[in-house]
């Protein structure tokens, strides 16, 4: 979307308020750092912190001594991400060097905002005081209109007309630091059961929740990651404020239909067709090939900031605390559900499933702990592979996957497995299916590889295997807790049933139910 504008001593652009000027330097960059303060309004929540009008002034009109400058309330930064902090500061580095701020305000239609489990980290418990002195976090919505850099250097005639671009931005905001995860987490588990042992390491995959997407997307430009991802404009982790920050594209203006990114339930998982999940699978494919192998994975380590967000949570599965509280959690899911697991598949096949938490939890993990350290096998894993943090490009049959928090090392095959088992009907998991999907991962993910990568693949029998230990794996530490917390929602229904369908499928491979 874009408009014409003049340049021109009159040229102006308001929305409800008066206008103020910006004026120009010999460096865009610096202009636009000088001019911090110059371009600041009253007050941008006053009127439900819509926008931000901003006169583009002709080149020798504005000077610093005309513009009107006005103070915004002081408040501490020490205490988060607050909702002031939407500002001009923010939008021009949004903006960035595409370049120069022209307009931002905010579009009214609702974001889902629930920022997965830590949306009640923070949250906006002092509303009652001024709207923007509140502590913000969730997601919001605006459009962001700029004069590009090219089309600025060009309209240096004030009668020449220069095109404004408007962008819709959503931006994401994650309040709060480790320690405070960490207690939410546990008090998720205590609340539903109190005999759970605090000070476990069940929380394991919290590890750098907060920060992970906005650091690894600064290390990680390889096109065969970012391509399948929705195009990042800005990111910003402040650790000393306690806050994390993604802008991005709005999915919603390129997604085939409506998104519901951020739900932390695990109530939006709908299902996909055969085809859908082709496309899924190879943009699966397309970012695990860039970290693939020995030669990938001495890649993923070499990033200047891999040792603040890469994490390897599978090992923390090992500890005697971690199985004897993952074991109860799972006792309490069939306790309270008992027509979903004894009554649905019988004593047998529950009795199994208690015995793989009861004795085969530390060999499952100590065998994919003893995998990582020989490389060839491993990847950087997204490690919430779904319908839920993943769509469809409006444009053909490509997939965009986001919300990499939970994104950490791991074996390939453990996110065709998630995506499988979270996002497809019963009906469309029978044996024949999953031995195909076993031949097109593996089909895809080679294609990608480099030479060298290639030697590091399994062969398909090799791959088969690892699909069945990455089942196992799931029950332990993903399918777990979301009987404990979702056991009866129609969502986690279907789950249950491709999980069983697939421990039947596996149940005479090497990694087999009941053979670890």
């Amino acid at each position: 979307m874009s408009a014409a504008v003049a340049l021109s001593k009159n040229a102006s652009y308001r929305s409800g308020r008066d206008s103020v000027g910006v004026s120009k330097n010999s460096s865009m960059k610096q202009s636009r750092r000088q001019n911090r303060g110059s371009v600041r309004l009253d007050d941008p929540f006053a009127s439900k912190h819509k926008s931000l009008p901003v006169r583009i002034a002709s080149f020798s009109e504005a000077s610093d001594a005309t513009l009107q400058k006005v103070k915004p309330k002081k408040v501490d930064s020490r205490l988060g991400f607050r909702v002031r902090d939407f500002d001009n500061d923010l939008f021009i580095d949004i903006v960035g060097e595409k370049g120069e701020l022209i307009h931002w305000e905010e579009v009214l239609e609702e974001v889902e905002s629930r920022a997965g489990i830590v949306h009640k980290i923070r949250t906006h418990e002092d509303e009652e005081d001024d709207l923007g002195d509140s502590l913000f976090q969730g997601m919001k919505r605006f459009n962001v209109s700029y004069l590009p850099k090219k089309e600025f250097r060009s309209a240096s005639d004030f009668g020449e007309f220069a095109e404004i671009e408007t962008m819709t931005v959503v931006i994401k905001v994650k309040q709060g630091n480790q320690r405070e995860l960490q207690q939410h987490v546990e008090s998720l588990y205590v609340e539903k059961l109190p005999s759970m042992p605090t000070g476990t390491t069940i929380h394991a995959w919290s590890l750098g929740l907060l920060s992970r997407d906005t650091t690894m997307f600064n290390d990680i430009t390889d096109e065969r990651f970012t391509s399948i991802m929705p195009k990042l404009l800005y990111t910003r982790a402040d650790e000393e404020r306690g806050h994390f920050l993604l802008a991005m594209e709005d999915l919603n203006e390129i997604a085939a239909a409506p998104t519901q990114n951020e739900n932390s339930t695990v109530s939006y998982l709908p299902s996909v067709s055969s085809r859908e999940a082709l496309a899924y699978f190879s943009a699966i494919a397309s970012y695990q090939s860039v970290h693939y192998g020995t030669l990938g994975m001495e890649k993923l380590h070499s990033y200047p900031s891999a040792n603040t967000w890469l994490q390897f949570f599978d090992g923390e599965y090992c500890k005697p605390k971690t199985i004897a509280a993952c074991r109860e959690i799972f006792e309490h899911a069939v306790n309270a559900a008992p027509h979903l697991f004894e009554e649905e598949y019988g004593a047998e096949r529950v009795e199994q499933m208690r015995a793989l938490f009861r004795n085969g939890m530390a060999p499952v993990f100590e065998l994919i702990a003893s995998l990582r350290e020989e490389k060839r096998w491993f990847t950087l894993v997204h490690n919430d592979c779904s319908t839920r943090n993943a769509c469809m490009r409006k444009t053909g049959d490509e997939a965009i996957i986001y919300d990499w928090e939970l994104a950490s090392e791991g074996l390939p095959t453990f996110d065709y497995v998630e995506y499988l088992v979270s996002s497809l009907e019963p009906s469309q998991l029978t044996a024949e299916d999953v031995c195909g999907y076993i031949h097109i991962s593996h089909a895809m993910l080679s294609l990608r590889l480099s030479h060298e990568q290639r030697y590091d693949m399994p062969t398909i029998q090799e791959w088969t295997d690892l699909f069945a230990l990455s089942t196992l794996r799931f029950v332990l530490c993903r399918y777990v807790h979301f009987a404990f917390f979702a056991a009866d929602d129609p969502v986690f229904v279907r789950m249950n049933k491709n999980v069983m369908q697939l421990l039947t499928i596996f149940k005479d491979s090497k990694f087999g139910l009941g053979k670890c």
